[in-house]
């Protein structure tokens, strides 16, 4: 998890607590250092996109880690046709930061279940 979405860790422990996932908290101030955060054995992570965070780094970091469940939260709604096309592309979720915590949370949850459902989750 990182950037400004860190208050989502209460309301994610809760719901993601009983289905025995490990949640890692990282704060990173730039999009191409989230990348050193992700492990392994990492299911899903929660990234705060800002207006310095480009497409391409964005396609980047996720084409990396294609195992992982990536949640886009993003200041601007909707977010830049950019982010938003290389977000559908790799398979991440998008909301907004004016969605509130149970949404964030009801997303990342969704999207984790339906991949391990469609087998995308390495575990």
């Amino acid at each position: 998890m990182a950037g400004q979405q860190a208050q989502l860790m209460p309301l994610l422990t809760a719901l993601l607590g009983a289905n025995s996932l490990a949640i890692t908290l990282h704060e990173a101030s730039r999009l191409d250092r989230v990348g050193s955060a992700i492990m392994p054995d990492t299911e899903a992570a929660v990234i705060y996109i800002s207006d310095q965070d480009s497409a391409p780094e964005l396609r980047i970091l996720m084409q990396r880690f294609p195992d992982v469940g990536f949640l886009l939260v993003t200041a601007e709604t909707p977010p830049r046709r950019a982010l938003a096309r290389a977000a559908r592309e790799n398979g991440a979720a998008v909301v907004s930061v004016d969605d509130g915590r149970l949404v964030g949370a009801a997303t990342l949850f969704s999207m984790l279940a339906q991949r391990k459902v469609a087998g995308g989750s390495s575990s």
